[in-house]
């Protein structure tokens, strides 16, 4: 769209205007194409563009001698500080470009609020001139009305003299004007002003959308910095100069119906400078500006706060926008009742109307009535181009009519698609072209038609500038994927699918660009022609073709058309990759290549043909191959590069493609090839599947093992037409990855020849780090050699072919080398197997999926591994791994062994030498088992050192062993052992109360008051321990550990039963059988706290191991923790304890012992009651009265004799406080005794002989 005027096709904006953001003219820098002038300049028209994105465009400020006429402002007061207005017009210009896409879509008659991007911002000068609102009068000597002179008073002018003898009719002078009425004068702009460019026909040109787009705006603001200094009296100067700016400013705007606001910066708060709040209502009282749309204050903000003001105040000055575009859309509209007396006055008025009326609904963002006005005006330009009573065909207001209904049209179709109407854009467009069309067969050349240079010429920039609005639309959002129906397969005009032709449907811009470069040949095809008919015609009339009259190739004098081409192509071929349509990237690059060689630019065309190669090659497309390596070949010739002459001429030496004598071009640049001057050789390509000698190379087995050996065969083919020289190497090498050294053929004459697809066995020796070989590499046109080569494996690896490298045999200077990549897979060639067999040869293809790569495999290992582990693993634990191997070989090895631990969840188990931290080995360390004979078992050892989490963990074995006749070859096993580690014990838990036996003793010799600060109560903690798995434990000792003690007890562990064996050896735990550990808590409190609470924290450790290790391995003692739950020791009460004694002689008598506690300060007067009972006959008190002192406590015994067998119920023992009367709870001091539900006592009872039936 850069070939039509910006102010045609630019998006509209309301325009705002900002004074005091800029320096002066005379402070900035100017632009490096000004030149300097001590004078304004003369030109009154607008600088147009203004960019945001450059600070140094800025509308034209007035002359000094303009500063007082009408409509003309200027302040002698300085540009706010020039880092605030950076930051103020960065935030204010942000989007403010010309992109219909940027600014988001808005109903006016919904109010909508304001949208970031909305307004286009400009920055002026203090001294700012508005456009002109009627036409000056033109000067005459009779006229009785005078204009004003600068100073306000009436400008005069004395008649000129007239000479003698010279009349009026002979005066060369035109006659003296109609004196004008100022009333009835117009706007520079208007079509009824003679001097208007738009007169006589009110044809619109660029300057009128200029005045509206960036000199009339619809607010303007000022930004003015107020004074915060301490004097007082500059401040009344200040703010009376302040006062009388804006008053004027005011004034001025308001008769043009522009809203002006004023902006007050300051350095300082209002907290800082306390009169300035005041001095902000006096500005605002005198000037008449109220606080919210008129004078705005802006104190030192940061950038967020910057950003929020700025968007207010555009918010504060879009409705003031949109009534001013609404006033003058009205205004149009009331114009439009002057139609006119005739018609084509009629057509005039409705154009300049509707145009108008388009023009300001698109500042008001309306973009539906802006489409309506559009296409009307549209139509009634039409007709005005076709009223030869309006327009004269051909003449300039006739070309600027028919520039003006193409800016309309790309204009409309804009407004289409950004009302997502894509159907009707194209649509527009495409009649667009059919009326030009029909417009030009009448009136564009007397004689052609539509069939002509400057109608193609129309045509390619019609479509290059929708391309260019496509691409706009797509930059924006815009996505056309979804609306293409069809994709073009073979490149060409007129071509349609489903009913769609290609003109009917909105593509990217990548097709339109290739409309344009099919329209620019046409037209380069016309002016060739018209060329040629002009040369025969001057040659039949006898005259001569002056050098220089006809343009290049046939095109327009000063015209380069290849030029304008490529640059089509090229934005073409961007937007198809963009797409990512690859077949017509290919095809524009093509053109692109065939362009840039016509025209010259070898270099350009060279470039775009060997991408062309590189793609045509990968595709093994060979018919369009070749055209690319002949482009290429040509560029190199025509460039003089020797080195792509002999790369493009060896390619096409292949008999893929046609015969020619391309031959000669390399074997000649062979002989004249000078060396390099860094002694490189030249490399030339044959990794394709074109290549003119191809290379193919198979392992066959793909699959060995060590001491076995590798096979190989390497086929190499001349593939180049029988007219072609032979082809002699030097040498051919072969690159390995992985464990295979690099294998080097030399040449070597045969002198008995040899026949094509001839096999030929080669012995490879050993020559340090590379194996060589010598055969015949000399080749004749169309001859397949295969060389099969065969070496022992020694290592156990992965053998992959990387490339071939071939040394031609080359007279000249120059080393020439050829490569050929073998790493990638050949799908035009198989992989075949040359066999030799009672002197037949036969090839056998070999079907598999890698035949260039050969797996070599270790030896087959004779040993057999065995370990002693017995599965579970225990948490914490460390266990020998004990590794027993036997020698299944013919002669002594020496063995050793690493171990890899891997687990599910959480950290592996470590391996260590020796069952403790500090000797963890190090993750790749080897266990030495040392020489085993055949036959024999050796044996290692290391240590798996297990985590303290459960977890399931894995340990791999790797046994690696040599032979003594071959200690430098390694042979392994594997071996992988499940290891869960899993807690080695199980607890549950009882804690319970416990007989007290230490109480103070208030008459012992001791410190009396020690004893009685301290007061105790023991508890019992009884834990039930079992062993998992199915392993035999030996336990060592068990401990009650004390963690931590929250509240003021103080708390003593005495172990008691099943903590420790009772002799000499440990405890030996059998996985089936539950055993019980007992601990005793004693817990003392001062006297002043008991009757608090305690928590204990603890843990059991169990020292313990395997039972019945291996022998002669060293027995490791294993800890094991299990936590306790809190223990909760409540405050210190009285209670009763009741405990059983046993007689084995006599089951069922039993002695029940009743303790009575009193650990308080306080003295207890008791109530014993004894109740009878059913199941037992008792013997003691039955009731009585007992005292017990502060911090003592007393036993009470009876003697009961069972009645019957089973769990029977004691008889009830009741314990009453008798102050309070309060019963005492009972509470089992022992494990015999149990409560029952009701809160009642039970022991069991059974004998050794059957019971009596009572």
């Amino acid at each position: 769209m850069d070939t039509y005027p910006r102010e045609y096709t630019e998006h509209l904006r309301p325009l705002i205007l900002v004074a005091g953001l800029i320096p002066p003219s005379t402070d900035r820098p100017s632009s490096p194409n000004a030149t300097p002038s001590s004078s304004p300049p003369r030109d009154r028209r607008p600088s147009m563009p203004v960019s945001p994105q450059n600070s140094s465009a800025y509308l034209t400020p007035p002359r000094p001698d303009q500063l007082r006429r009408r409509g003309s402002v200027w302040s002698p007061i300085p540009p706010i500080d020039q880092e605030l207005a950076k930051q103020l017009l960065g935030y204010l210009t942000v989007r403010s470009g010309s992109n219909v896409w940027e600014a988001s879509a808005m109903d006016i008659s919904a109010g909508t609020k304001y949208v970031e991007g909305l307004f286009r911002v400009l920055p002026v000068e203090r001294a700012f001139r508005l456009p002109a609102k009627k036409a000056r009068p033109a000067p005459s000597p009779n006229s009785s009305f005078r204009s004003s002179s600068p100073s306000g008073r009436p400008r005069t002018r004395s008649p000129s003299p007239v000479k003698a003898g010279i009349g009026p009719l002979h005066s060369s002078a035109p006659p003296p004007q109609t004196p004008i009425n100022p009333v009835n004068l117009h706007s520079p702009l208007s079509p009824l002003t003679p001097s208007s460019p738009l007169f006589p026909d009110g044809l619109i040109t660029p300057r009128w959308v200029a005045k509206y787009a960036r000199r009339l705006p619809s607010a303007f603001v000022g930004f003015y910095e107020i004074y915060t200094g301490d004097d007082e009296q500059t401040k009344a100067l200040k703010d009376q100069e302040l006062i009388k700016e804006l008053t004027d400013l005011k004034r001025a705007f308001a008769e043009r119906g522009i809203k002006f606001v004023a902006v007050l910066t300051s350095k300082k708060t209002t907290g800082e400078a306390l009169d300035l709040d005041t001095r902000l209502s006096n500005l605002r009282r005198a000037a008449q500006l109220d606080a919210r749309t008129g004078l705005l204050f802006l104190g030192p903000s940061s950038a967020v706060e910057l950003r929020g003001f700025v968007a207010n105040l555009q918010e504060v000055l879009y409705p003031t926008a949109v009534e001013f575009y609404n006033e003058t859309l009205k205004h149009a509209r009331k114009k439009s009742r002057n139609r006119g007396s005739t018609p084509a006055d009629s057509l005039r008025w409705s154009f300049r109307t509707d145009f108008k009326i388009g023009v300001m609904a698109e500042f008001l963002q309306n973009i539906e009535l802006a489409d309506r006005n559009y296409r009307s005006a549209y139509m009634t330009l039409l007709e005005m181009c076709n009223n030869t009573s309006i327009l004269l065909p051909r003449s300039q207001r006739w070309i600027e009519a028919r520039l003006l209904s193409d800016s309309l049209n790309l204009k409309v179709c804009k407004m289409c698609l950004y009302l997502d109407l894509p159907a009707d854009a194209m649509k527009t467009f495409n009649q667009h072209i059919t009326h030009t069309a029909r417009l030009s067969s009448t009136h564009w050349s007397p004689s052609t038609g539509t069939d002509t240079p400057e109608w193609y010429s129309w045509l390619a920039r019609q479509r290059r500038a929708f391309g260019d609005l496509l691409v706009l639309a797509e930059g924006s959002g815009f996505d056309f994927r979804s609306l293409e129906v069809w994709k073009s397969t073979v490149p060409g005009p007129g071509a349609h699918a489903g009913g769609w032709r290609r003109g009917e449907v909105v593509r990217h811009a990548g097709y339109e660009y290739w409309e344009a470069v099919e329209c620019m040949k046409v037209r380069k095809i016309k002016m060739r022609e018209a060329s040629v008919r002009g040369k025969r015609t001057a040659s039949e009339e006898g005259g001569e073709v002056k050098q220089g009259e006809e343009g290049k190739d046939g095109g327009e004098v000063g015209v380069d058309v290849d030029k304008v081409i490529g640059e089509i192509t090229r934005e073409a071929l961007e937007q198809f990759r963009h797409h990512g349509d690859k077949r017509m990237v290919l095809y524009l690059s093509q053109e692109l290549a065939q362009t840039n060689f016509e025209a010259g630019n070898y270099d350009v065309a060279l470039t775009y043909a060997k991408k062309l190669v590189a793609e045509y090659r990968g595709e093994e497309w060979t018919t369009l191959l070749e055209g690319a390596l002949r482009t290429c070949l040509a560029c190199a010739q025509e460039l003089g590069d020797h080195e792509d002459v002999m790369r493009f001429s060896w390619e096409l030496l292949s008999k893929d493609f046609e015969g020619d004598e391309s031959f000669n071009a390399f074997f000649a640049e062979t002989r004249d090839l000078a060396a390099a001057e860094d002694g490189k050789p030249l490399v030339l390509d044959s990794s394709g599947s074109t290549a003119p000698i191809h290379m193919s190379f198979v392992f066959n087995p793909p699959v060995t093992s060590v001491t076995m050996p590798i096979v190989f065969q390497v086929t190499l083919e001349y593939n180049v037409h029988p007219s072609t020289p032979p082809l002699s190497l030097k040498s051919c090498k072969l690159l390995f990855d992985g464990i295979y050294r690099p294998v080097h053929l030399e040449h070597k004459a045969n002198e008995g020849g040899s026949k094509p697809s001839s096999l030929v066995l080669l012995k490879l020796g050993d020559d340090g780090d590379i194996l060589t070989a010598s055969a015949d590499l000399s080749f004749q046109p169309g001859e397949k050699k295969t060389f099969q080569m065969v070496k022992l494996a020694k290592h156990e690896g992965v053998v992959n072919v990387r490339s071939g490298l071939l040394h031609l045999d080359s007279p000249g200077a120059r080393p020439i080398e050829i490569t050929c990549d073998l790493s990638s897979p050949d799908k035009r060639h198989k992989f075949l197997w040359l066999e030799e067999t009672n002197n037949r040869q036969r090839s056998r293809e070999l079907h598999l999926d890698n035949p260039r790569s050969c797996t070599v495999l270790q030896k087959p290992a004779k040993l057999q591994v065995q370990t002693d582990f017995k599965s579970p693993a225990y948490c914490g634990e460390a266990f020998p791994l004990v590794l027993s191997v036997t020698n299944e070989e013919d002669e002594p090895i020496h063995v050793s062994f690493q171990v890899s631990t891997t687990s599910y969840e959480g950290d592996p188990p470590e391996i260590a030498a020796k069952p403790d931290v500090d000797s963890i080995a190090a993750p790749d360390s080897v266990f030495d088992i040392g020489g085993v004979q055949p036959n024999e078992i050796g044996s290692g050892t290391c240590y798996i050192l297990c985590p303290r989490m459960r977890t399931d963990a894995t340990a791999e074995v790797t046994v690696t062993y040599c032979l003594a006749s071959d200690p430098d070859t390694g042979i392994r096993k594997k071996l992988e052992i499940s290891i869960p580690v899993m807690e080695p014990f199980h607890a549950a838990y009882d804690f319970s109360p416990w007989v007290n036996s230490k109480w103070p003793e208030p008459f012992s010799t001791s410190d009396p008051l020690t004893s009685f600060l301290e007061i105790a109560q023991s508890w019992a903690l009884t834990a039930t321990l079992s062993s998992l798995g199915s392993i035999t434990m030996e336990i060592e000792s068990l401990e009650l550990v004390l963690e931590d003690t929250l509240g003021p007890a103080s708390v003593k562990v005495r172990h008691g039963s099943g903590c420790r064996s009772d002799g000499n050896d440990n405890l030996v735990w059998d996985s089936s059988i539950a055993h019980k550990a007992e601990f005793v808590l004693d817990c003392t409190k001062a006297e002043d706290q008991v009757y608090e609470e305690s928590f204990v924290d603890t843990v059991i450790a169990i020292h313990w191991r395997r039972h019945q290790e291996v022998a002669n391995v060293e027995a490791h003692w294993n800890t094991a923790y299990l936590m306790v739950p809190r223990l909760h020791i409540p405050s210190f009460e009285p209670r009763v304890l009741a405990e059983t004694i046993l007689y084995p002689s006599f089951p069922r008598k039993r002695t029940i012992i009743w303790h009575l506690e009193n650990p308080t300060n306080l003295i207890l007067n008791l109530s014993l009651f004894m109740h009878p009972s059913e199941h037992f006959t008792c013997s003691g008190v039955k009731h009585t009265q007992v005292r017990l002192l502060p911090f003592s406590g007393q036993a009470i015994q009876h003697n009961v004799i069972a009645l019957t067998q089973g769990w029977l119920k004691l008889p009830s023992f009741k314990v009453i406080e008798v102050q309070s009367e309060r019963e005492l709870r009972m509470v089992p001091a022992n494990t015999e005794i149990r409560l029952d539900r009701e809160g009642g006592m039970s022991i069991q009872v059974v004998d050794d002989e059957p019971a009596e039936k009572v």
